[in-house]
């Protein structure tokens, strides 16, 4: 059984890793630049942006690229605390971590 779990835990690795990289997706350049310009336009001043799930997605490829694209042109961004989803009953969810979003500053 041991063995069993000891080749299973490096693929299982790369899964993790895998979905974490899929809830990054709304970090990345080219969907930070379309939603920057839509809102933009209808008038904020201020971007929130969430993973597509409740991890941490800071230390992925795709949010780094995200993070570095709105340095490169000058944008102020930051990671912030997010609160932890509930249910209906407003119980904390069974997902257990914490997660960030990011905050986008536009300029009009």
């Amino acid at each position: 059984m041991k063995d069993t779990r000891k080749a299973l835990k490096p693929m299982l690795l790369e899964w993790i890793e895998k979905g974490r990289e899929a809830a990054a997706a709304p970090f990345a350049p080219e969907a930070l630049r379309k939603v920057m310009s839509e809102m933009s336009k209808q008038g904020f001043s201020e971007l929130r942006i969430s993973p597509a799930l409740p991890v941490d997605v800071r230390k992925t490829e795709t949010a780094k690229a995200g993070r570095l694209f709105l340095d490169r042109e000058g944008i102020e961004n930051g990671w912030e605390s997010a609160s932890m989803p509930t249910d209906e009953r407003l119980n904390p969810s069974r997902m257990s971590g914490e997660f960030y979003d990011l905050v986008i500053q536009i300029k009009p």
